[in-house]
């Protein structure tokens, strides 16, 4: 099975605990950064701070989730920048 990105074989298990075991995602989220840091995957950063923030939103932590929510639209945006730059 080849994988776009790194870290794309969680996001079946995270898609299955979310709700369940919103804290398990986030700590298995936080483990994907790490990863993503060091392969400079901001793709796969962008998608755990997301999961992050949907599991605080979850828990109804909703300050909490706002902030991973950014963070994550930050990435996201970096990442469309870079591929825009590349196709120039």
């Amino acid at each position: 099975m080849h994988l776009l990105y790194p870290c794309q074989f969680f996001d079946k298990i995270i898609e299955n605990i979310q709700y369940s075991k919103p804290d398990s995602v986030i700590y298995i989220s936080k483990l994907i950064i790490d990863l993503a840091e060091i392969k400079k995957d901001s793709i796969s950063i962008a998608q755990a701070w997301n999961s992050i923030g949907r599991s605080y939103y979850i828990k109804g932590n909703y300050s909490e989730s706002k902030i991973f929510y950014e963070r994550a639209s930050k990435y996201f945006i970096r990442h469309q920048q870079n591929y825009y730059a590349m196709l120039g």
